[in-house]
């Protein structure tokens, strides 16, 4: 009984050892793409396909591609139309080693809402050579925070340093000055307002000069 037991135990180890992880940059900007890797770690001995689902926030679409893992093992991807759904199989007897099974790239809407957006994993499904389940266990799923169009230095938040980059951008020789310029000064001055330091903007009518004075509470 106690080796049935000790047997069960590294079992249940193992199978949670083998897992897929989606893993792409920590932030990203409306209207662009992330590359987002599926990296497979500590595999089965015997892994010859996976399946997987990814699912995508409202808005979103991905397109996917195998990655050097796959490739590796000579299998080939196949997916459904939006990506949300794929398969590495091959005719051979090669079998899976760690690495990036799969390689997404993934399209930010240019509409997105800031802030943190989650693009899970289920049903995972490996197959062995011999046609056997070989179990498979989703990472945590892959979190990517949408940036304000404000946030010019990408720290999560909209402040005072993000009004004195566009400022600087503004004053640079030869710089043009857009509506959408003089709208992200305007809003990064509110954010300023409600921080800790009292900022005073100056613009013209036609937005295409500034001045600002920074005076701490």
């Amino acid at each position: 009984m106690k080796r049935v037991a000790v047997i069960s135990i590294l079992s249940a180890v193992l199978a949670y050892g083998q897992t897929l992880t989606l893993t792409g940059p920590a932030t990203a900007r409306p209207g662009t793409v992330v590359a987002a890797s599926l990296a497979l770690t500590s595999p089965p001995a015997s892994l010859a396909a996976l399946q997987w689902s990814v699912t995508l926030p409202a808005g979103y679409t991905a397109t996917a591609v195998a990655g050097a893992a796959s490739v590796t093992a000579a299998k080939t991807l196949y997916c459904n139309p939006a990506s949300t759904t794929c398969l590495t199989v091959g005719i051979n007897n090669n079998v899976y080693a760690a690495g990036v099974a799969a390689v997404y790239s993934l399209t930010i809407p240019a509409t997105a809402a800031p802030g943190p957006v989650s693009v899970p994993l289920s049903g995972l499904v490996g197959a062995s050579l011999a046609g056997g389940n070989a179990p498979l266990t989703a990472g945590t799923a892959y979190s990517v925070l949408i940036l304000a169009p404000t946030d010019l230095n990408g720290d999560g938040k909209t402040d005072v340093q993000d009004l004195q980059i566009m400022i600087q951008r503004i004053l640079e020789p030869g710089a043009t000055v857009t509506a959408r310029d003089a709208q992200i000064v305007a809003w990064a001055a509110v954010a300023a307002l409600s921080g800790n330091l009292r900022t005073v903007p100056v613009l013209t009518a036609d937005g295409r000069s500034i001045q600002g004075c920074f005076l701490p509470r």
